[in-house]
């Protein structure tokens, strides 16, 4: 397979591997033709995600899922009604396998999940098998969704359709299967952690039956297994519900939990943060109740929503423990229309589903806090201050109100960095001296479920978003910026799954578009592997410090205290767009004459922000064509105060393809340029009128001779 290269601001991309077509297709109901090749049917790719991910030296270990959207559709919100669209099909109770009664109508697009090996220094893919008397537990595990290694030992995980977990060991050294256990007691595992030599994984435990009052079902275990023996775990934590991810911080593990969900239903114990007591050198030996540090319901004013968040991916960088939140597309209007029959729209009653969808459904929130065990200090960076809640008192028929969040403003900006279809933190990893983020934007399947007579403008926000987005912090004193915001190279992820950091950033998407296997069309679908390579350092320390941003951009910082990277990247203010959003927000759009010329994205390592005084940090040269010195830029930045963008005019000066302005301290990555409509001087128009009184005479010379 040819290595594609990925352009991006600030990483070079590598395509490392790509799902391989598996399977023929000839419509919904139809037993599967021989194949591949495909020579009279469709070509059809089932496996969807790297879903469980880990590094070893020069090799990767990871195990897949297929299909998971249709999964999710049929196990999660009981929708069985078989659907084709141009990207994927999902057939539900008509697939082959659940019309010969093998597997359930909700899972029927269920493939068995692969084991992968891939080798960064001889970039090649390798398939790990399991022995034959072990290929039917691997047949039944719905994915591996986990995956850690420690010494000479990977592990995978996933849960099993017979229920429980199963887990499979292999040798790192040789990728020999070692030993395969299923776990019938944990409904699930997420995530695997090592901190000083030892490794964690979080899991679900099933409740009792019949589930006894305030039964906690989350658990955190500790691998206590060997090469010879590898399957061995203690119990070393108890949360209220199942442990979702996991990370080192303040010399303890903390761990963000979902609410146990089946089909739609939502338990008693929403999402929340939970804190272990401090680890020891040798690792946590002993379960015990860990304390809980946040709970959604502390941020999110209404309970029905609350009780459909999940959390998300954490990470510890400069001090900060950093977190997310997760949502399940629709979830929380189902649960609205459960909760509220009464009072919600009918099925077919479009409009008034959209209604209850835009007030019912969340977009991701990301907080940070510290000092959890002393005084904790917790902060949303990107949320809201006051969110639609549905209100009912008694026999009133009950409307949908806002109302104040329970944690104050956003500092950087609104909920899923401004794009309302980012519904999952999916990772977090810290690499290169910045906080990486990866969501799921599920605006692609949205745009492929959109009616006809859905609104134009609607219709442009969703298709203006389409890929899954990658953003970074560069410090704790900036807000994120965006890596990629179409799929890092491919609209059809529409989910960065995993972030494994090394020598280089490591990224294992989710992309369940089965049917999109023809080259010619472009984004095509199945899970990806993808490597990130930084890019240069071109930032040094001193005064007055040039860097050249390329194609005729550049900034001056008037003094660097530290060296770094600094880069630069264009993005376009299409309609709809998470800047169109910020452009229209701060009421510059609406400037008479200007025409939005484009955004220009600028993000720098290097602490140049101490250097100088605050109104004076750096002047920034851009090469803009048809610039003029009627044309203009802004930096933009969030006013937490009013939960809105603002706009600063800081312009220098603008002629000759060139604008200039002068950075200050509220300088937050974001430009706005602007070319204005040439508006000739005084002088000018004197210029003008002599040309055509000339050239008026000339036509009378012309005439009289």
């Amino acid at each position: 397979m040819a290595h594609a290269q990925i352009g991006l601001p600030t990483t070079t991309g590598d395509l490392l591997a790509k799902a391989p077509i598996d399977e023929c297709y000839d419509g919904i109901g139809i037993n599967y033709p021989s194949g591949p090749p495909c020579l009279t049917s469709r070509s059809k790719v089932n496996q969807s995600y790297v879903w469980g991910l880990a590094q070893s030296g020069d090799q990767l270990w990871f195990g897949t899922m297929s299909n998971t959207h249709c999964l999710v559709q049929g196990a999660y919100l009981g929708q069985l009604s078989p659907r084709e669209t141009t990207s994927y099909v999902c057939e539900f109770g008509s697939s082959q396998a659940a019309r010969a009664a093998q597997i359930p109508a909700k899972i029927g697009d269920f493939r068995p999940p692969r084991i992968y090996t891939y080798n960064l220094t001889t970039r090649s893919l390798v398939e790990r098998s399991v022995p034959n008397a072990y290929q039917a537990a691997l047949n039944s595990t719905l994915g591996l969704r986990a995956a850690g290694i420690l010494g000479n030992v990977a592990l995978l995980a996933g849960p099993s359709l017979q229920g429980g977990m199963n887990v499979f060991a292999f040798r790192v050294s040789d990728g020999q299967f070692l030993a395969y256990q299923r776990f019938a007691q944990y409904a699930n595992i997420r995530k695997m952690l090592v901190v000083n030599g030892v490794l964690y994984a979080g899991v679900g435990r099933y409740a009792s039956s019949p589930a006894q009052s305030g039964e906690k079902t989350g658990r955190v275990l500790r691998w206590t297994g060997t090469e010879a023996a590898p399957i061995s775990f203690s119990e070393v934590g108890v949360i209220d519900s199942m442990a979702s991810e996991l990370t080192e911080h303040e010399g303890r593990i903390f761990v963000s939990s979902w609410p146990d969900v089946e089909s739609g239903q939502t338990s008693q114990q929403e999402a929340g943060l939970y804190m272990s007591p401090p680890v020891p050198v040798s690792g946590l030996n002993s379960s015990t109740e860990w304390t809980r540090v946040w709970k959604v319901s502390d941020y999110e004013p209404d309970p029905v929503t609350a009780a459909t968040y999940g959390g998300g991916a954490l990470a510890s960088f400069g001090g900060y423990l950093y977190w997310g939140t997760m949502h399940v597309p629709m979830m929380s209007t189902l649960s609205h229309i459960r909760s509220y029959p009464a009072e919600a729209p009918a099925l077919n009653d479009q409009s008034g589903l959209l209604s209850w969808a835009s007030n019912s459904e969340r977009a991701i929130s990301i907080f940070r806090g510290s000092s959890f065990a002393t005084s904790p200090r917790l902060e949303v960076l990107y949320g809201e201050s006051s969110l639609p809640t549905f209100v009912k008192t008694g026999t009133d028929p009950g409307q949908w109100q806002t109302l104040p969040t329970g944690m104050g403003a956003p500092l950087w900006g609104p909920s899923g960095f401004g794009n309302a279809f980012n519904n999952y933190t999916w990772s977090m990893a810290v690499f290169n001296g910045r906080l990486w983020i990866g969501t799921m934007d599920w605006s692609w399947l949205a745009n492929e479920g959109l009616s006809p007579s859905i609104p134009i403008a609607l219709r442009g926000v969703v298709q203006a978003n389409i890929g899954a987005d990658l953003w970074y912090f560069p410090s704790v004193n900036s807000p994120a910026l965006p890596e990629s915001i179409n799929g890092v190279g491919n609209p059809a992820n529409y989910g960065v799954r995993n972030l494994v950091a090394g020598t280089d950033l490591y990224l294992g998407m989710a992309n369940p578009m089965n049917l999109r296997t023809n080259p010619d069309e472009g984004a095509l679908g199945g899970w990806e592997l993808l490597r990130l390579t930084p890019k240069p350092a071109n930032t040094p320390s001193g005064s007055g410090v040039n860097v050249d941003l390329s194609n005729g951009n550049s900034v001056r910082f008037c003094g660097v205290n530290a060296p770094g990277s600094t880069y630069a990247t264009w993005v376009a203010t299409g309609s709809g767009s998470v800047y169109q959003t910020a452009l229209t927000n701060s009421g510059i759009q609406n400037m008479t004459g200007m025409m939005p010329q484009g955004v220009l994205l600028m993000a720098s390592s290097a602490d140049w922000r101490s250097a100088c005084a605050s109104d004076n940090l750096g002047d920034v040269t851009l090469s803009v064509a048809g610039a003029n010195r009627s044309s203009r830029v802004y930096q933009l930045f969030w006013r937490p105060g009013t939960g809105n963008f603002q706009a600063q005019d800081i312009t220098t000066g603008a002629e000759n393809g060139q604008i200039r302005g002068r950075l200050t301290a509220d300088f937050t990555g974001v430009l706005f340029v602007f070319t204005v409509p040439e508006i000739p001087t005084m002088s000018e128009w004197a210029m003008i009128f002599l040309a055509s009184l000339m050239a008026m005479f000339a036509v009378v010379l012309l005439r009289r001779r």
